[in-house]
């Protein structure tokens, strides 16, 4: 196993089920030095899926926005990669050396590498239209600030 660079918590987000089936259900999510973000059921602490974002490049931070669904990872190529964990599998392209996983959409080009990510869901009654805000700081102890809208 490689060196662990962040662990992250998601719950469950049904509100009206059991205690046990809301310890089943819940996921821990961890990024790695080896590029890769593994998510573990929390019940089991079995490996349920593991996302490759990128080849020999640490993955520094993650973040789940719980609205969209997507699973967010910051990495020292000094990119953000969201992957959708709604769809039903994530797709491969084969790299000449690693598979890669696809994201839904990424943020490349950044000035410096992200360090920590955050994440706040917006009431539906905000004036402004967003649903969901992910802020990112870096190594030069800068933040990033991402809105995003339906």
């Amino acid at each position: 196993m490689d060196m662990i660079t962040c662990i992250l918590q998601i719950f469950p987000e049904d509100k009206d089920i059991s205690h046990e089936q809301f310890k089943r259900k819940m996921k821990y999510v961890t990024a790695s030095k080896d590029g890769t973000v593994k998510i573990w059921n929390s019940y089991s602490s079995k490996l349920e899926l593991t996302i490759k974002v990128t080849v020999g490049v640490w993955v520094t931070c993650v973040e789940y926005m719980a609205l969209s669904k997507r699973l967010v990872a910051g990495s020292a190529n000094r990119m953000i990669s969201f992957y959708d964990l709604a769809s039903t599998s994530l797709k491969q392209v084969v790299q000449p050396e690693d598979p890669i996983t696809v994201p839904a959409s990424r943020i490349e080009g950044l000035i410096g590498i992200p360090l920590c990510l955050d994440y706040h869901k917006w009431a539906a009654d905000n004036n402004d239209g967003y649903i969901e805000s992910l802020l990112c700081g870096d190594d030069f102890g800068k933040v990033d600030l991402y809105h995003f809208t339906q």
